[in-house]
């Protein structure tokens, strides 16, 4: 027997990172600079948006570069359309990083599984020394 269910859209476009910092994680970089497509800059500001409809109003927006300016000005139209109330919310600062200003940093750690024995550790001719204290004592 077939039972009814609802499709409904749930945007789960924030990620919490740490408990203060929240990103995207979208893979943006073709579209932006090679195929020159700005949608992003809606979907941002659509993200902040909603962001600001669960916890009010963002007292300080603070952003680095032009794709930064982008979406504030697109945040400011989208809250002049869907008034929010002017109630100071729980959020005090939102910082905005227009990550083409900075190419290099996100380049500088390595955050895969490899990279991080290899900062901890060190691996050489693909082959790691690990500390005895890591292993789990014979059965």
């Amino acid at each position: 027997m077939l039972s009814a269910f609802t499709l409904r859209d749930f945007s789960f476009d924030l990620i919490p990172i740490d408990h203060d910092l929240y990103s995207l994680e979208i893979k943006c970089f073709k579209e932006l600079f090679v195929h020159q497509d700005y949608s992003i800059y809606n979907l941002v500001a659509e993200s902040i948006h909603r962001l600001q409809c669960v916890f009010g109003r963002v007292r300080n927006i603070f952003g680095k570069g032009s794709a930064a300016r982008s979406v504030y000005e697109i945040l400011g139209i989208k809250q002049n359309e869907f008034k929010i109330d002017d109630i100071q919310g729980d959020i005090e600062h939102l910082i905005i990083f227009d990550r083409s200003i900075d190419l290099v940093t996100p380049l500088l750690k390595q955050m895969t599984y490899e990279g991080m024995i290899d900062e901890l550790y060190g691996i050489n001719c693909n082959f790691v020394k690990l500390p005895v204290e890591l292993m789990d004592e014979p059965k």
